[in-house]
């Protein structure tokens, strides 16, 4: 487009906004100059052009006319130059460049304030030379950096800054490494840490400080690797740790760091608090004889000895209240002989034997100190491992080889009873496999060839066979045969089942079952109360009957603390049921031989089975059938008689005597005169008692034969006498007492329970009470008024 107003060398154009482009041209068609307009008229850019045609200036501006950017090329029309302002007139930036790139000073301004931001040489894109860089706080712009680059890394001295102004580092590199001394320094001015290196690593002394400059740590270097002492400080100045360095690795021979310290002494190093931490006894530069070192508030937290450098002989550590917690015994530094852990209460929690570090047993207990585990090493890959209860009954105990079963296993049940007994050969069953009902006799006997079962029998209660099997390779039957039990007592079924209702009480779980009737756990909605049910398990004949009513009876009229109490009876659809109160608690021939009940427990169950049955004869009652199994013993050692079910209650004429002919009770119990055929009387159940008391000492009843006949003959004919091993513990008036209820003669026999209780009361028994606990010392009280608590047999 031409315009008059121009001569031939000018051009113009207008865009559809009304912008005007103008362009001028020399006298050969190349253009000069370039310009930018907007329709009213304001100049936007500006363009100059060198004689070639190259670009050689532009320059562009904001809305009010204030210059935005200037640029300069060379006769290439690469530019070289870069100058760009705010709209106030401020510089921001202004850098230079050679072929594109920055090379030359850079600097960069604030747009707020117009205060120096950056100020960098490079050369080709690359910081080389002095640079400085600021924070860029507006209006508070900070020195950050000052450092000497050489392509794009700091080579020589450096300063970096804080935003107040105050210098955090300064240090050296050259080639990239850091070199002589770097330091470094807290806000307010202080120095902070002290670095030295020599060839770009680590070498000498390395110092730390803390804000009030004081030296807080300090260690040596050498190439990178510590090499001699390190130490810390208190901010006393007193040394905390000390630690000396070989080469990178720490000795405890610190006349390696400092030959001065080859001298015999005693280093004492304290905690930040100003105490004294430890203490070490030195020779010739070695630790060598105690040492202790203590927690911060002073309290010993271990102790021990060296020998030559190396912990030799026993070395404890203690809690903060004071108490022990673990004994290690060393030898030339190495674990040998035992370490003990505690508990707080100072009872021992474990025991591991150690021979030259090498654990070959341990054994862990409960904090009541009866043992829980052990576990034994044949080699490294070999184990055997015993699990016990809290009252010390053995649970379990499996050899292993590799964490797999590898030899027998044994599991008992927890009254200590054999439950299985088996083989293995890395974790697969090999030979005999048996299974035990809970009276000894074999339940299950399988027979497995490298873990595969071959054949199995299965057995009644009583021994009889019930089942015979065999099977192919593959698991499947090959044969199978059962087998009546022809009068053989299987395992009793309960009658009643969880959930059923007898009566109004809701069954909860069976509990026992004897020879006519089964026991159950249930609830009392009415009176939110658990209750033992006792019912006559299958048809109710009259002879059952009879003695079912009778123990009813009998319950019902004697009411005393260590005998059952009975709460109410009734008939469901035909089956008479008692209500009785519930014991949690165990039968006592359960705790009896298991090592569950010292000699004082032994003494408080005695005797409160005496004041049981005592009540009972005051009621003209004789129990009949006193045994362990009929002994209930709650978790603190209370005492309930139960099974009155061949009780007799007598009337005035027959006040100690009973139908003769006829031995009524548990044959190994029977008095001789009842073995006799003779009547019982209250001497009978006194005698009970005694037999009683010599199981529970001894842990076996005294009269045993094979057959029910050799039993009887024994009872009547053979002396009661107490192992010599047993009689040499116990108190003899305690022996005398027991010989006496046991004497063959009725008439030889104490009178009734009140005699036995006062020869149970003698001061000598209450000394023994007092001993394990079971009375309070100052308490002229009954001592079944403190007992100890049994938390569980198991």
């Amino acid at each position: 487009m031409n315009d008059d107003r121009f001569d031939n060398q000018t051009e113009t154009s207008v865009d559809p906004s009304g912008a005007v482009s103008i362009w001028r041209k020399s006298e050969d068609g190349k253009i000069t100059y370039f310009e930018n307009r907007t329709a009213e008229g304001r100049l936007v850019l500006e363009r100059f052009y060198y004689p070639s045609g190259t670009e050689k200036l532009a320059i562009g501006y904001h809305d009010n006319g204030q210059m935005k950017f200037k640029n300069t090329y060379d006769e290439r029309g690469v530019m070289n130059r870069q100058t760009l302002w705010t709209d106030t007139g401020l510089m921001t930036e202004s850098n230079e460049y050679l072929n594109s790139y920055r090379h030359g000073l850079c600097v960069k301004y604030s747009e707020k304030t117009g205060r120096l931001i950056s100020r960098v040489e490079y050369q080709n894109d690359q910081r080389h030379g002095l640079s400085e860089t600021y924070y860029t706080n507006p209006g508070q712009e900070t020195l950050l950096e000052r450092a000497w680059y050489r392509t794009g890394q700091i080579e020589g001295e450096y300063n970096r800054y804080y935003k107040s102004g105050k210098l955090e580092e300064s240090g050296s590199i050259r080639e990239g490494k850091y070199v002589g001394a770097r330091r470094q320094y807290y806000e307010s001015g202080i120095l902070k840490r002290l670095y030295n290196y020599e060839g770009g690593e680590l070498s000498g002394s390395q110092e730390e400080y803390n804000e009030s400059g004081v030296l807080v740590r300090s260690y040596m270097m050498k190439s990178g690797i510590r090499h001699g002492f390190e130490q810390t400080f208190s901010t006393d100045g007193k040394v905390t740790n000390r630690t000396c360095y070989v080469d990178g690795s720490s000795t405890n021979n610190l006349s390696l760091c400092d030959p001065t310290l080859a001298e015999d002494g005693v280093l004492t190093l304290y905690s930040e608090n100003g105490l004294v931490k430890s203490t070490t006894n030195y020779k010739r530069g070695l630790p060598d004889g105690a040492f202790q070192v203590f927690y911060n508030d002073g309290t010993l937290s271990e102790d021990g000895t060296y020998s030559e450098g190396k912990l030799s002989g026993r070395h404890r550590r203690y809690g903060l209240s004071g108490s022990l917690v673990e004994e290690t015994h060393f030898l030339a530094g190495r674990k040998s002989g035992p370490r003990t852990r505690y508990f707080e209460s100072g009872q021992i929690q474990s025991i591991e034997e150690f021979d030259g570090d090498r654990l070959f047993a341990i054994r862990t207990y409960f904090e009541n100190g009866q043992i829980r585990s052990s576990k034994e090493w044949t080699d490294s890959a070999c184990s055997r491992v015993r699990q016990y209860t809290d009252r010390g009954i053995l649970l379990s105990e499996i050899e292993y080889s590799y964490e797999l079963r590898h030899g027998r296993e044994l599991i008992y049940d927890d009254l200590g009873i054999l439950f299985s007994d088996g083989q293995y050969v890395f974790d697969s069953p090999v030979g005999v496999q048996k299974v035990y009902w809970n009276n000894g006799i074999v339940k299950l006997h399988s027979g497995f060839e490298s873990g595969r079962l071959l054949e199995q029998q299965e057995f009644y209660m009583d021994g009889r066979m019930a089942r015979l099997s065999s099977y192919f390779p593959d698991g499947s039957i090959k044969n199978e045969e059962h087998f009546k039990s022809s009068g053989a007592q299987s395992e009793p079924k309960p009658s009643a089942k969880t959930g059923d209702l007898i009566g109004e009480y809701k069954i909860l779980r069976s509990i026992g079952h004897g020879g006519m009737g089964d026991v159950y756990l249930a609830t009392d909605a009415s009176l939110g109360r658990q209750v033992a049910i006792k019912t006559i398990r299958g048809t109710v004949d009259d002879e059952s009957m009879a003695r079912f009513l009778a123990e009813g009876r009998a319950l019902a009229k004697i009411k005393h603390q260590n005998v059952i109490q009975i709460f109410s009876n009734g008939n469901h659809f035909g089956t008479p049921y008692l209500v009785m109160e519930f014991l949690q608690g165990w039968p006592l021939n359960s705790l009896i031989g298991k090592g569950v009940l010292g000699l004082g427990e032994q003494i408080s169950i005695f005797r409160q089975m005496v004041a049981g049955v005592g009540a009972a004869h005051k009621e003209k009652i004789l129990h009949r059938d006193l045994k362990p199994g009929n002994v209930l013993v709650g978790q603190r050692l209370q005492v309930k008689i139960i099974d009155f079910g061949i009780a007799k209650v007598l009337d005035d004429s027959q006040a100690g005597v009973t139908a003769t002919g006829f031995a009524i009770g548990t044959v190994k119990y029977l008095a001789p005169e009842v073995a006799a055929g003779l009547p019982a009387v209250f001497q009978t159940d006194i005698y009970g008692l005694g037999i009683i008391f010599y199981e529970m000492l001894t842990g076996k009843a005294p009269f045993q034969g094979t057959t029910r006949e050799e039993t009887l003959r024994r009872i009547q004919s053979e002396p009661l006498a107490f192992p010599d091993e047993i009689r040499a513990l116990i108190p003899e008036h305690l022996l005398k007492l027991v010989e006496k209820m046991t004497a063959k003669s009725v008439g030889d026999r104490p009178l009734n329970c009140d005699e036995v209780l006062k020869a149970i009361d003698d001061n000598k028994t209450l000394e023994l009470l007092q001993a394990a606990g079971l009375v309070d010392q100052q308490s002229s009280q009954s001592p079944l008024l403190h007992v100890r608590y049994i938390e569980d047999v198991r």
